[in-house]
């Protein structure tokens, strides 16, 4: 078995939104695909002089590969938000008196000239919020920190809150850190999952006096990553075959880890050309598709002089396998075809590589079988603890 890439230029994983261009071997395949996979004329009876050959075994090969997004920014960008908001926290410290127009226009030092300073004094001791992590507006994650500047928050600590339909019970808590009546440091418990990307609300809830909200703000979840045909047999939820009707697959229903496999077989059989399926996907709860894999067990060789079992006949491949294109919402994959024809022989008993004498001898008919086979996989990612259907 031929171990690489089918179709794919280069070791590493590419992105492939067109029909890949066919190599010359692949060019020769295609063009001799409807003769090549013709059963031949049955030969004069051969009786075997040696063993059959053990065929090897099938061990998936990684035949084509294609990345749709990139993985690992997905991943990396709720560490990025958490690293940056407990950096500003960490750096962040009460000098005296806080004014509301400097946080907001993201000024630290010393208070802007250009407005007057009676202006400047109301505004500084207005109720409510006036800034996160120094801007009127936060992408909040799990582990995130965020320093809340305002005023009236009152000396006696209370809760701090994100409101969102998509949270259980339409809040999720801050867990608060300190408490003073123009500063607050909290963060959002590392432990949060099971919730998607939201617009949301952050709300300061004094356990005395008023309650004050800001504009929306961003939640980003945690995120994880899966191959959904191995972590979930029920790859069918979120994928759906649209085979070809040419020569519908045995097995369809992608139950079994993304297999598609075709197999006819009889004693005088003409396989069907390579052709194409289709997939419809359709993830939910925020998953994206970041890549897809063919895997084959068949071989992509031919043998002129033996059968797939290493006894007299011959085995084709037509081909190739391979992505042909790939969205969130829909995959397309070629597929090839493998026939092994066995010739007309005579049957006779062997024992430790030796004929058997007195043994009758039985004439096995021409024989042929085709193979097309490929598992798909589909790495996905998404947001942690929430299934993508």
């Amino acid at each position: 078995m031929t171990k690489g890439f089918i179709g794919i230029a280069g070791a590493a994983a590419l992105v492939l939104v067109q029909h890949v261009a066919p190599c010359a071997a692949q060019v020769r395949a295609r063009a001799a695909a409807s003769t090549v996979m013709q059963r031949p004329a049955a030969g004069p009876v051969r009786p075997m002089t040696q063993p059959p050959a053990a065929p090897p075994p099938g061990r998936p090969v990684l035949a084509a590969s294609s990345t749709l997004a990139d993985a690992r920014a997905l991943l990396a960008e709720p560490d990025a938000i958490r690293q940056e908001s407990r950096a500003y926290v960490g750096s962040s410290a009460p000098s005296g008196g806080f004014n509301a127009t400097q946080v907001a226009l993201g000024h630290r030092g010393p208070r802007v000239s250009e407005a007057p300073q009676a202006s400047l004094d109301v505004l500084a001791h207005q109720p409510g919020i006036h800034a996160i992590n120094g801007k009127a507006r936060a992408t909040f994650t799990p582990g995130g920190s965020y320093e809340i500047r305002g005023y009236g928050f009152t000396t006696q600590s209370g809760t701090v809150t994100l409101l969102a339909p998509g949270f259980p019970g339409g809040a999720l808590a801050l867990t608060v850190d300190s408490w003073t009546d123009e500063r607050i440091l909290a963060s959002v418990p590392d432990a949060t999952r099971g919730v998607f990307d939201t617009k949301v609300t952050l709300r300061v809830a004094p356990s005395i006096g008023l309650s004050y909200s800001t504009g929306l703000s961003s939640f980003v979840a945690r995120r994880v990553q899966m191959d959904l045909s191995y972590t979930d047999p029920k790859l069918a939820r979120v994928m759906q075959i649209t085979p070809n009707e040419v020569w519908r697959p045995d097995d369809y229903q992608l139950a079994s880890q993304g297999q598609v496999g075709r197999t006819m077989e009889g004693g005088n059989v003409t396989c069907a050309s390579p052709g194409a399926d289709g997939f419809n996907v359709a993830l939910k709860n925020g998953w994206q598709v970041t890549g897809v894999q063919l895997y084959l067990t068949l071989p992509q060789t031919s043998d002129s002089g033996h059968d797939e079992k290493g006894m007299p006949g011959d085995t084709m491949y037509a081909g190739p396998y391979g992505i042909v294109s790939v969205s969130q919402s829909r995959i397309v994959v070629n597929w090839g075809v493998y026939r092994s024809h066995s010739s007309q022989r005579l049957n006779q008993n062997f024992n430790a590589g030796k004929l058997v004498s007195g043994d009758s001898e039985v004439t096995v008919p021409a024989h042929d079988v085709c193979r097309s086979y490929y598992e798909i996989h589909i790495a996905a990612v998404g947001p942690d603890g929430l299934a993508p259907y």
